[in-house]
């Protein structure tokens, strides 16, 4: 979490192992090797604790995990067998604890030593768990897969409100893979500030995005405005093997006829083919926080292997000194041990019940100032009704409505963090729509930088989900806060969410989804 070390996987002779180097030795033309570890199989999974120090946890393919401390040349280990069925990993917000995913699709809460503290069963079905992302005290994003059936992953939202039933909430596959030819895998980004969720997949090149308005909502992005991966060479699909966001920019962004924006953070998405894309994520929000940090400067070791030559040591001469009066007996000071408490056994949540989350109404989009965009659509939540030990039923389709948005304040021309959002409902559908795929090259003209997603007020909703029951479609709500524009407005130049480069940081960086000229 300190940004001092980096965890590298490689394998040598079929064998899997952890390379821990020196940061700042990084900057020099001498790498130094902090600690290698031997894993017993294939790494799966692997995470840095956000808030402890050299804290370093391991999934591995057989099952098992993994979390290191790593101390001077040395680290201590706790472990959990291959029986658990181990297969994805994610540490608390604040590093506290951490939740590992089961092949049998519960979610497992332990501490650092890897001792149990509670367990979440899994939504009804025989399902296994991809990927976990912990996002807050008592609710988790989770990919979960039907055991021997060909239908696609699901993104679900996992509420475990205290002494209530667990809720699931199915937003199905938001990234729209296409096909299993690499093992199913998810990377999950939280920006808690903003509130955002980016979400890749193993098998797809479109990043998908929630939002948190009160609830959860799929933003539906242009096709200009969206952050996916180029087409290779021979024109076929590339796929992410890792994404990050870098916060640390402190250059304006070049934006419209003579303005800049401020820093914004940098979205890096590395291909499986060894491509690395970066997009601008911008957020046009009035009055909204930047989270772009100033990164801290690497210390300079260059002369630590220098030897320090001894330094004279100072004597006084005696001094006379009275003697102090003799001081009164004071009684000893008791010092009492704190009596610990009996640990607690491991915390088993009762069996979950599909139901639907109490009614909410859809939050007010924040209006920012001036300018008008198209409306995009939005889904709004599918009120459920499941027969016990059932998985699927019939399910209509839910009405779409047209919000509207008003002007950044940053550009006359500049539309604002445009998004169409949709709740979706309990249950996951059997096929999912595919995906639009397509970008311009790296030698195309520039167009106008696209906002942060907008859909076009035609767009159809999905078919009826598969990962619970729903029924009858709810009314659209009052419009939301990330940025939608009003019903008489029309649509505005450069969009927002973000740029991209080729292969390394433009000269002058582009909108989220366009190409440099």
């Amino acid at each position: 979490c300190d940004g001092q070390h980096l965890a590298v996987d490689y394998a040598v002779g079929g064998a899997s192992a952890i390379r821990i180097y020196d940061v700042v030795s990084l900057a020099s033309q001498n790498e130094k090797v902090v600690s290698e570890v031997r894993l017993p199989a294939p790494l799966r999974a692997l995470s840095w604790n956000p808030g402890i120090p050299n804290l370093l946890a391991a999934c591995m393919l057989d099952g098992s995990a993994a979390v290191y401390e790593f101390k001077n040349n040395s680290f201590d280990i706790s472990t959990i067998p291959a029986e658990a069925y181990a297969t994805c990993l994610c540490w608390s917000p604040k590093g506290k604890q951490i939740v590992i995913g089961s092949r049998n699709g519960s979610l497992n809460q332990f501490k650092p030593d890897l001792k149990i503290v509670k367990s979440i069963p899994p939504p009804q079905g025989d399902v296994s768990l991809m990927s976990v992302q912990w996002l807050s005290s008592l609710q988790y994003a989770a990919v979960y897969c039907t055991q021997g059936s060909t239908s696609g992953p699901n993104l679900v939202i996992v509420n475990t409100p205290k002494n209530q039933p667990i809720v699931y909430i199915n937003y199905e596959d938001i990234t729209y893979s296409n096909g299993n030819n690499r093992l199913t895998q998810f990377y999950f980004i939280h920006q808690q500030i903003w509130n955002v969720l980016l979400v890749g997949s193993a098998n797809s090149m479109e990043v998908g995005v929630l939002g948190l308005q009160g609830e959860w909502e799929q933003w539906q992005l242009e096709d200009t405005a969206r952050a996916e991966l180029p087409l290779s060479s021979t024109k076929q699909e590339t796929h992410p093997v890792g994404m990050a966001l870098d916060t640390s920019a402190q250059f304006n962004i070049p934006w419209g006829e003579n303005q800049h924006l401020p820093a914004m953070p940098l979205l890096l998405l590395l291909s499986h083919e060894g491509l690395l894309t970066l997009y601008w994520t911008i957020n046009l929000l009035g009055g909204v926080t930047s989270v772009c940090v100033p990164p801290d400067p690497l210390p300079d070791t260059s002369g630590l292997h220098l030897p320090t030559p001894p330094q004279p040591q100072q004597v006084s001469p005696p001094q006379m000194v009275a003697a102090p009066p003799p001081a009164p007996v004071v009684q000893p000071v008791s010092f009492v041990t704190p009596t610990l408490a009996p640990s607690a056994a491991p915390a088993v949540t009762s069996t979950p019940q599909w139901q639907q989350p109490p009614p909410t109404s859809q939050p007010a989009w924040i209006q920012t100032s001036a300018l008008s965009a198209p409306k995009p659509e939005s889904k709004q939540p599918i009120s459920a009704s499941v027969a016990p030990g059932s998985w699927m039923s019939s399910t209509s389709a839910p009405s779409g409505f047209i919000s509207s948005l008003t002007q950044s304040a940053f550009s006359s021309a500049t539309p604002a963090f445009n998004i169409s959002s949709s709740t979706p409902a309990l249950a996951p559908s059997s096929a999912v729509a595919p995906p639009a795929f397509g970008i311009t090259s790296a030698t195309s003209p520039l167009a106008a930088p696209p906002t942060f997603g907008m859909t076009s007020a035609t767009s159809t909703p999905a078919a009826p989900p598969t990962f619970g029951m729903t029924s009858a479609a709810s009314s659209p709500a009052a419009p939301p806060t990330f940025g939608m524009t009003s019903a008489t407005s029309t649509p505005a130049a450069p969009p927002a969410f973000g740029m991209t480069s080729a292969t390394n940081t433009p000269a002058a960086p582009l909108a989220f989804g366009m190409t440099s000229a």
